[in-house]
Formats: C-alpha cells, structure tokens, sequence
C-alpha cells in the first residue's frame, strides 16, 4: 500500500522541498510498464507533474517503499528510485547536477493498493432461527461458505464427522463442500443465525472448522447485522456484506495462522467414516435402512459403526437415524405434504401409531399438537443442488 508523503516518513530517502525552492525545469514522461530504477551522484529534486505519479523507494534490506508524490522532495544521493505511473500515464518535474545512472534491480512494480484478504463475493442467505428442544437437521452439503453464530442455547455442528459445539456468542465457519448436520439439546431452546456467502478466494484457513470463542466487538456486530436485515433500506446489502466481512476480519485478527493441529490418521479416517454414514442416513430417510445396510456402504462391520457413533456421537446407528425421519416428519408436517398416515408410511414407519408414539417421545407432543404448536417455526433451508 502506498505510504503517505510526510517529513517523518521520507527523512531516511532525502527531505520534503518547500514550494519555493522547488524551480525544476525538466519534465519527465512516463508509461506504464516503462519505468526503471535509477540512481544520481548527486541529490534529486522531484515533484508532481501531471496525473498521479509513485514514487518507488529502493531499501538496503527490505521490499522497496512506496509513496504518493504528492508534493516536491529531494532524494539523497546514491538512493535508488523508481517513478511510475498510477494509472496508464504521468509526467514528474525533476532536476539533478548529475546524469540518473540505471541500477541493476528487478523492474519496479506497482502493489495494489489493498488486497483484502476476506473477499467476499455475495451472500446467499441470512437466516435467524429459534428452534425449539430437541432441534435436529438431517444434513446438507453445498459450495457456499456457511457461518454459524449461536445467540442463545447450545448448537452441535457436526462437520467431516467431527463434533463442534456451539455457545452463545460463539461462531464457526463451515467451508465449501462439507456435509455437515446440526441439532439442539434435548432439554433446551437454541438460536443461531446461519449465514450463506461466496468468496473471490478462499478464506484463510485459520477462520474454517474451530470454534471462534466468543468477542464482545463480533457480538455487537452481528447484532448490528440483524437490525439491518429487521430494518431494510435501499443499502442493506452493502451493510450486510461488509458487515460479515467485517466480523470475519475481526475474528483473523486475532487467530494464529493455519489451522490447528492435524488430528491423528486413526481419528481422521474414523470421522470419515461417520461423514458417509451421517450423508447415507440423510439421503435415505424414505427408506427401512438397517444398521448392517449402513455399516456396507461405509464398508465396515455394524459393530465397528456402532462403536464410532457411541464413541463420537454418543448415539447408536439405529437411533441416529430414527431421528433424521423425525426431523424430516416434521417438514412434511408442516409443508402439509400428506396426512400422518401416509407420512408415516412415506417415512417407512410400521403404523401411524408407532410413528405417533416414536414423534411424541422424541418432541413431546403427538404429530397433531407439534402441528398446531410449531407449524412455520422451521425456516427451510436452500436447496443447493445443481448450484
């Protein structure tokens, strides 16, 4: 990024002229892409001629410094310099008792003014969610990047078969092309906010798959960010945007670089197993899936897959997937796709009553209730397939 053009600055290059004994008479012209560094014997007199002019400053150690040459200086002798364009164009005023001697240095090159390096793109989604006790959804998998942030209650989130649990005021971002599940405690309420956007480049690694512990400036921010989508306005978009590229930034700021520790073979290669069987389950919930039909697509034995689900989830198989057909039961609810008879059957309960008794000891309520209760309290999430 260029540096402003001040006494303090530039004293270790030369000092800054006062107008008055600024009288160059020569005038330099250049192009873009035809500047060189050169040198003088003696001291160089420069100022600002027309169109926006860099002045390139060669270090002993270091990248070459760069200000904006706003106002006229006069460089040391023997200090290596480059003038280039801003843009396509630009002349300089310059003056020197000695001829500019070429250095044998690389080309100069303009740096961009600032890169950021959180690009986003768009945001797809914006969503503040309440869900009630006993909150569980089956899966996704998409190429948006995902943010989580919990308001209130406890969130798992789990991401390549790993476990990320969730407080309030924490945050986690789930990278491109990751199936990932999330569900609520049994006991308790949860609100969180899932936000879906794309990247010009891939966030840093720091920012994926951790939990960001909780900040005062990145709750006020989020809170900041929902006001703006309660309250729309002709620049709402802008404020959310920047708003989430602001939040990320303040949580880069304060992360070590890379992500954290690699995990094991052992545990990488058991969470990958749980990722297929988690997708398996979500994909088939209008199917009978046994536990031996799930352990041969993760090519293990069904005592091994119940072990991983003990060990990681604290869940058998059998009861992981009875709940991803009761968290489909109750979109279907709710979307008033069928009757509960023929739900039931869709969801290859053996009877209406045993799919009312398996839904009431899940959510509390028998399937009618739930739907005069909650009916509108899921906010459905986008389909991404084919995008």
């Amino acid at each position: 990024m260029l540096q402003y053009l001040s006494a303090a600055a530039f004293s270790p290059f030369g000092r800054l002229l006062d107008p008055k004994e600024a009288a160059m008479e020569q005038t330099l012209r250049l192009e873009a892409g035809s500047a060189r560094f050169v040198a003088c014997q003696e001291a160089v007199a420069l100022g600002p001629g027309e169109d926006m002019a860099v002045l390139q400053i060669l270090r002993p150690a270091g990248a070459p410094v760069s200000f904006y040459l706003d106002k006229p200086v006069l460089l040391s002798p023997e200090q290596p310099f480059a003038v280039l364009p801003m843009e396509e164009r630009c002349s300089v005023r310059w003056d020197a008792a000695a001829p500019l001697v070429p250095v044998d240095h690389a080309a100069p090159r303009l740096d961009p003014v600032l890169t950021p390096s959180i690009d986003l793109e768009r945001l797809y989604t914006f969503f503040d969610q309440s869900q009630q006790p006993g909150f569980f959804f089956a899966g996704e998998r998409h190429q948006p990047y995902e943010l989580v942030f919990v308001r209130q209650g406890v969130l798992h989130n789990l991401v390549g078969g790993q476990n990320y649990v969730l407080h309030a005021n924490e945050t986690l971002v789930i990278p491109p092309d990751q199936w990932h599940v999330q569900y609520g405690e049994a006991d308790q309420a949860v609100r969180f906010v899932t936000v879906t956007f794309s990247c010009g480049r891939p966030l840093p690694e720091a920012l994926c798959l951790r939990v960001l512990p909780e900040q005062m400036a990145a709750a006020e921010q989020m809170r900041s960010l929902l006001r703006s989508l309660r309250e729309p306005g002709p620049h709402s978009g802008d404020l959310l945007l920047s708003g989430v590229q602001l939040l990320l930034a303040s949580y880069a700021c304060t992360l070590p670089q890379g992500r954290e520790g690699q995990r094991p073979d052992s545990i990488r290669n058991e969470n990958q197993i749980l990722d297929r069987a988690l997708e398996y389950a979500a994909g088939h919930t209008h199917a009978r899936t046994t536990v031996e039909q799930l352990a041969k697509h993760c090519s293990v034995s069904a005592a091994y897959l119940s072990l991983l689900f003990q060990r990681h989830l604290h869940i058998s198989p059998g009861a992981y997937m009875l709940r991803a057909r009761l968290a489909e039961s109750c979109l279907l609810l709710q979307s008033g796709a069928g009757s509960m008879s023929q739900i039931a059957s869709l969801l290859c309960f053996s009877s209406p009553q045993h799919f009312s008794a398996a839904f009431k000891r899940q959510y509390g309520v028998a399937p009618s209730a739930y739907i005069k209760e909650h009916i509108g309290s899921i906010v459905p999430k986008p389909d991404w397939k084919g995008k």
